[in-house]
């Protein structure tokens, strides 16, 4: 199994597992064909251009306190 179809898995799993980091979760995405575009502090989006799809995330691990 590839770790694409492993990340894939890990996440559409029901409850998503816990392990899924935010690493893992950007791998996925940009596997999937969508770009990153950071935004201000914690922000991040990925956009799909083929499927004109924009995802908005918080990446909490990258806030200072």
């Amino acid at each position: 199994m590839s770790k694409k179809q492993k990340l894939l898995d890990k996440f559409l799993r029901n409850p998503i597992s816990k392990t899924l980091t935010f690493d893992e979760l950007e791998t996925l995405l940009i596997s999937l064909g969508f770009e990153k575009i950071d935004g201000a502090g914690s922000r991040i989006k990925f956009f799909n251009k083929e499927k004109d799809s924009l995802i908005n995330l918080h990446n909490l691990i990258r806030v200072k306190f």
